[in-house]
């Protein structure tokens, strides 16, 4: 019964964060324009996801995180706003109402759906443990909650990046726990998913194409993955979709507060991740087209393109202002030979060694003979575009990207069918062109679920009934397959104990993670004071250490390497190590040898020569030893 009660917990919160967001942008969206029907219920989503997250950030600024500012925030603004907030609770039911005729109207197809569906929210009560999220989009969440501030870590590169995604993790976390954040990243996708369908259904006229569209896209393999984890990629997948869907409601109202919108949520996009700057690249080159097929004048033009990027700017700006006042450069990282560093704690070798991670995907041929290539290695080399974790974004492109030549067949059945197809042209380029990782597409597959649903489906009813039988055994082969996978790779995790109550989560953290730091943090979360102090060295996965800590990132300088560097013994180290007020350092070895290729020890003869002395004379204040896990008292 434990384990249902742990369910219960993290569950709890979910419908009240996803209400307080949709409710407080459902009050800031009226002074927008006049959005009407589930367009105004999506769209308050997307602009409520951008403006708590910038509330987050503020809470930071002024030290209010914790539960209770969190639980009366969302409590807060549903009885302060309560006549929005009952308009909007009648809308979701009579939405939920609708939801349940469409699917029996369509049962050959929803049944499928719901199957996907159910596969992915059970697997969203599995314990994070991908190393992007136990590194950053968790674990710097966690930090900021234990320093009650949002300032930037030390020694973390990520900290410098957008979080607006992280910020609606923080506020899970507050709120609830690890798996909440995970089944809130569930609930943005089945927003997703209901853009498409509204969206298809009202360009298309077709609701056939609608549910179509939501099955292709719920069916791929990285949509159940990613869905039911604490990744970002539908995050920024919703918001680029509301953002592209916005502008092609300028292209048919001519309604500037569309246009307006889809700027806003352009700018939340970047502010989930950098990648959102290939949807703003993409929709301003539509609105170049449409300018110039209104025959618009060269300054009407370049206001419009002016006004719509500022807008985008504002509405991300809050992250390039903070990246500003601490390392001088707006968007750090990148262009760090132009724009500096400050004091970011970065130099020439981790910045190198940084973009040359980046680089590790890019096209080893001619580029134009690997363009040639995509549709085989898409089908039977999916793992060409990722390695280790980015698996989770390898899957499942098959239907999308392969049926999206035919709408050039069938394009007089969408709408302003232009702007889609070029939307998805530049998009793809920028993605094929800068670091081709499978995972870095998906903010682009909403519209490719759409395009290809319609394909399909138009060439479906123009075809004999021996084409339509051999299109359905295609298209169900490849969907049988998109399955396979997912269970295979969810097999890998081996959730069901850890879901169903039959493992601790302890058990399986330390048996599922590859060199698991978990049993030390078991220690140091039982017996440790959450006030100490811990220098972790060849271990960058943080999230479920309670203590404070510093964890160097790989891609950042490792104090550790000056100060054995430029001391002349051992002892010389240890009282510089607790001259920055460290109480105990944990040391991963197995962890930290598989990083060692990074440059994490990096060390001068004399400088190893003192990390080894320093580690032989805390032999004897070893207080925790397991399995490769060491925790030394300094």
């Amino acid at each position: 019964m434990n384990f249902l009660f742990a369910h219960f917990y993290s569950f709890l919160p979910v419908p009240l964060i996803i209400f307080s967001i949709i409710i407080i942008g459902r009050f800031f969206l009226k002074y927008i324009g006049n959005f009407e029907g589930s367009e105004s219920l999506i769209f308050s989503y997307a602009l409520g996801y951008g403006i708590v997250s910038h509330i987050f950030f503020i809470f930071g600024i002024f030290g209010f995180y914790n539960k209770f500012a969190a639980w009366f925030f969302a409590v807060g603004v549903i009885l302060i706003l309560h006549r929005v907030s009952k308009k909007v609770f009648l809308e979701i039911l009579g939405h939920i109402n609708n939801f349940r005729h469409l699917l029996k109207r369509n049962i050959f197809i929803s049944t499928p759906i719901i199957l996907c569906l159910c596969a992915a929210f059970a697997l969203s009560f599995m314990p994070p443990h991908y190393y992007d999220s136990l590194v950053y989009h968790l674990a710097l969440p966690s930090e900021y909650i234990k320093n009650n501030s949002i300032r930037p870590l030390g020694y973390n590169l990520y900290s410098h990046f957008p979080q607006n995604a992280e910020m609606t993790f923080l506020f899970s976390l507050l709120a609830g726990d690890e798996i909440t954040a995970n089944i809130i990243t569930f609930f943005t996708s089945m927003f997703l998913l209901a853009s498409l369908y509204t969206f298809t259904k009202k360009h298309t006229v077709d609701e056939k194409t609608g549910i179509l569209s939501v099955f292709f896209m719920v069916s791929s393999t990285f949509f159940m993955l990613l869905s039911a984890s604490t990744y970002v990629e539908l995050h920024i997948a919703f918001l680029c979709f509301v953002a592209v869907w916005l502008f092609l409601r300028y292209v048919r109202t001519k309604e500037n507060d569309s246009l307006l919108l889809s700027a806003v949520i352009s700018g939340l996009a970047i502010g989930v991740k950098y990648t959102g700057f290939s949807n703003l690249i993409a929709i301003n080159i539509l609105l170049i087209i449409f300018s110039i097929k209104n025959k618009e004048g060269i300054i009407n033009i370049s206001s419009k393109i002016f006004s719509f990027n500022l807008a985008a700017f504002v509405s991300s700006a809050i992250w390039f202002v903070k990246n500003s006042i601490y390392t001088g450069n707006p968007v750090f990282p990148f262009f760090y030979n132009i724009l500096g560093y400050g004091d970011a704690g970065w130099n020439r070798s981790s910045a190198s060694g940084y973009f040359e991670m980046l680089t590790e995907y890019s096209h080893k041929s001619s580029i134009f003979f690997e363009l040639f290539l995509l549709p085989y290695n898409v089908i039977f080399n999916p793992v060409k575009f990722g390695g280790g974790i980015d698996v989770l974004g390898d899957f499942g492109w098959t239907l999308l990207l392969l049926s999206f030549p035919l709408i050039f067949f069938f394009k007089k059945k969408l709408s302003n069918s232009l702007y889609p197809i070029v939307y998805c042209t530049v998009v793809f380029l920028i993605w094929f062109f800068t670091k081709p990782v499978l995972r870095f597409l998906v903010p682009l597959a909403g519209m490719l679920a759409v395009i290809s649903a319609l394909s399909i489906y138009e060439f479906y009813r123009r075809a004999s009934f021996i084409s339509k039988f051999l299109l359905v055994s295609l298209v169900s082969g490849i969907t049988l397959v998109n399955m396979w996978y997912f269970f295979f790779i969810a097999g890998i995790f081996q959730p069901t104990g850890v879901i169903t109550g039959f493992e601790s989560r302890g058990g399986y953290l330390g048996r599922i993670l590859k060199n698991s730091p978990y049993p030390a943090f078991e220690y140091i979360n039982k017996y440790l004071s959450k006030e100490s102090r811990i220098f972790f060295v060849g271990e960058q996965r943080t999230f479920y250490c309670d203590a404070k800590m510093v964890a160097t990132n790989v891609f950042a300088p490792n104090p550790l390497i000056s100060w054995a560097n430029d001391s002349s013994t051992a002892d010389e180290l240890h009282k510089k190590i607790k001259l920055q007020n460290f109480d105990y350092i944990f040391y991963n070895i197995s962890e930290a040898e598989r990083l060692r290729p990074y440059g994490i020890f990096d060390f001068t003869d004399k400088g190893l020569g003192n990390w080894r002395g320093l580690l032989k004379k805390l032999e004897s204040r070893i207080v925790f030893y397991q399995k490769g896990l060491a925790i030394y008292k300094l």
